[in-house]
């Protein structure tokens, strides 16, 4: 098993990792997870070798073949992408030419010579069935298309792709090869949709082990069955996928809570016990006892405090219109390609429109015809008159004045009338706080750039929002702060994005790619329809778009739900197995704890993380219970 002994990794006075042992059974999915800059990179090249701890070590079987995906770009040269993929299988391009060869030789062979090649030749093609080197072509056709290649593509050099495509041809490679355990650093960044949908199953049918990073919390959901967070020199494991871990998180930081709380009580009780009684003839000798047990006794360690939370506020739009944006026949294209035509769209107050489809359909394209930043072929684009509207690109540019400070970048746009203090604030709601805001611009990471383009956006009020990607760089607990802030906003939005947890809690409209076809989004499920329908590559008939509320993120924006009785008891019975497991651990914990001795406080602990998980699961129970009356069910 691959695994961390004891790793201690800092750089200068940071600690990334303070004596952490971890392992990675065979076959195990790890969802690496904390906030930007906790070392989750750094965790990952140590696994990979390409980064060495301060002291400790890393174990890696010998016999096992490891994959590495890094976030940047790799050199792939000008070899072609059918080359590079091939890259993936060198057994069976090995054998492949050894056979080619010892078929050449045959040709020409006679006698002794010819028996030997012979036997040769049938050694090297029993290897290369066992290799399944017959079905490679298909493998290596299958990976390049789920990544969204064409097949045109296979025969193009590498330097004709930009950095993104780089990036998919690397780890189409690492799944062609097929290694024992795969590292993954952000995989997700570069792929659509569609992609995304593919990798997951491919990952899930096989059974490799996994260490994956990534900020698409749809994706980790479908393909963890662990958990592993990395946060102030510390790690934490949860058994499941994203979504349970926030469950058994808050559970368990609440259960060590309560169990503190509980402890500082009864230490401040024994405590008066002791100063009242210390000097007492009668029970000095019991006062002493007591100290003594409470300088022996292991003390609950409470949760950490979360780090520094983002804060965004949107503003209220005060003063827009009911109609926003008019679009109407607006077509665009490059060169020969026509990138759509004849687009009518009119965008109202309130509504959040994504823009949904593969890399490359025009998306980014009409965010820039309608923030003016391109004119188009046809048509028109008409803001209502007074209406501001701000336009966030894909990728946060570059800083024209990369020697200049986060708060003079801003301070320099700042409106009329603002303060140092004004401006301070602001950089502080974005995690610039203190020094900080004084590092040069230059320097700064892409969710950095991210952080202040966004920041710099909201200098002044907007009635709408264009947002290309929003989430690129951002970690999983900012993109929540983003979409509840989205929600709020009371003005328009369109934002393109691949995440489908974003896309699912903020999206009132949609536009969906190929066409761009408008989409009615009639019930709770009419998501689930669109993501299938553009992994099949196949799009039901044009019609209208009207609009579904956003799902329940935010309560005060949930819709209603059509009941679902099948899924409705199979939620059922899933809490309740889980309710008698925990009620099992409780049953064991109550008998440890009536055995003296240091396995006692263990058990304490473990019931009181038990509880915690108890009560989360109870009212989950309760809620279903009040679905099914609320829909003139029976109880389950």
């Amino acid at each position: 098993m691959l695994s961390l002994r004891d790793v201690h990794r800092g750089y200068g006075e940071r600690v990334i990792l303070d004596g952490v042992t971890w392992r990675l059974l065979p076959g195990e999915r790890v969802a690496l997870v904390g906030p930007n800059g906790a070392g989750k990179t750094t965790f990952l090249r140590l696994l990979a070798g390409t980064d060495q701890p301060d002291c400790g070590r890393v174990e890696f079987p010998a016999q096992w073949r490891l994959g590495w995906l890094p976030q940047e770009p790799p050199d792939l040269g000008r070899r072609t992408l059918s080359e590079v993929l091939w890259d993936g299988l060198p057994e069976v391009r090995a054998a492949a030419s050894a056979l080619e060869a010892v078929a050449e030789k045959l040709q020409t062979a006679k006698g002794a010579a010819l028996d030997e090649g012979i036997h040769e030749q049938e050694r090297l093609q029993q290897l290369f069935e066992r290799l399944e080197g017959h079905t490679a072509d298909a493998r290596v056709g299958r990976v390049a298309h789920g990544l969204g290649f064409a097949p045109e593509d296979l025969t193009r050099p590498m330097d004709a792709f930009s950095g993104g495509w780089r990036v998919k041809a690397a780890l189409g490679r690492l799944l062609i090869g097929a290694p024992e355990v795969l590292l993954l650093d952000e995989p997700t960044n570069h792929l659509d949709v569609a992609a995304i949908a593919w990798l997951e199953r491919y990952l899930v049918e096989r059974p490799w082990g996994l260490v994956v990073v990534s900020h698409d919390r749809t994706f980790l959901d479908a393909v963890a069955t662990r958990v592993t967070a990395v946060d102030r020199g510390e790690v934490r494991d949860w058994v499941g996928n994203y979504t349970r871990h926030l469950a058994l998180r808050e559970a368990e930081d609440a259960a060590l809570d309560a169990a503190a709380d509980r402890q500082d009580r009864e230490h401040a009780r024994v405590r008066r016990f002791i100063e009242r009684f210390r000097a007492s003839a009668r029970r000095s000798s019991q006062a002493r006892s007591r100290e003594r047990a409470l300088e022996r006794e292991v003390r609950v360690v409470r949760a950490k405090a979360e780090g520094p939370r983002l804060r965004l506020d949107l503003g209220d739009a005060a003063g827009a219109p009911r109609e926003v944006l008019r679009v109407v026949g607006l077509a665009h294209g490059y060169g020969d390609r026509e990138v759509f035509q004849g687009l009518d769209l009119v965008l109202e107050r309130g509504m959040r429109l994504a823009l949904v489809g593969a890399n490359g359909t025009g998306k980014s394209t009409l965010l820039r015809l309608l923030a003016g930043e391109e004119q188009p072929r046809a048509g028109s684009v008409a803001w209502a008159s007074g209406v501001a509207h701000g336009y966030l690109a894909q990728h946060a540019p570059l800083p024209s004045r990369p020697d200049q400070t986060v708060f003079d970048h801003v301070w320099e746009t700042a409106p009329d009338g603002w303060t140092v203090q004004d401006v301070r604030d602001l950089l502080a709601e974005f995690l610039f706080r203190g020094e900080a805001a004084d590092r040069k611009t230059g320097v700064l990471s892409g969710g950095e750039r991210a952080r202040l383009a966004l920041a710099a956006m909201l200098l002044s009020p907007r009635h709408a929002l264009l947002l290309d990607e929003p989430t690129n760089h951002l970690d999983l607990g900012a993109r929540e702060v983003l979409a509840e802030a989205l929600c709020q906003f009371e003005g328009a939005v369109v934002f393109s994005s691949h995440d489908r947890w974003l896309l699912r809690a903020v999206a009132t409209h949609a536009l969906v790619w190929p066409g761009p076809v408008l989409r009615h989004l009639e019930d709770g499920d009419a998501w689930d329809r669109v993501f299938q329908h553009m992994d099949q590559g196949v799009l039901p008939a044009a019609g209208t778009v009207v609009s579904r509320p956003a799902q329940q993120l935010f309560r005060e924006q949930a819709p209603k739900v059509r009941f679902n009785a099948f899924r409705h008891a199979r939620a059922v019975a899933e809490v309740e197995a889980a309710l008698a497991s925990v009620e099992t651990g409780l049953a064991a914990c109550l008998a440890r704890l009536g055995v003296p001795g240091p396995d006692a406080g263990e058990a304490a602990r473990e019931m009181a993380r038990l509880e915690g998980e108890q009560a989360v699961l109870e009212a989950r129970w309760l809620e279903l219970a009040e679905e099914a009356e609320a829909a003139g069910q029976p109880p389950a």
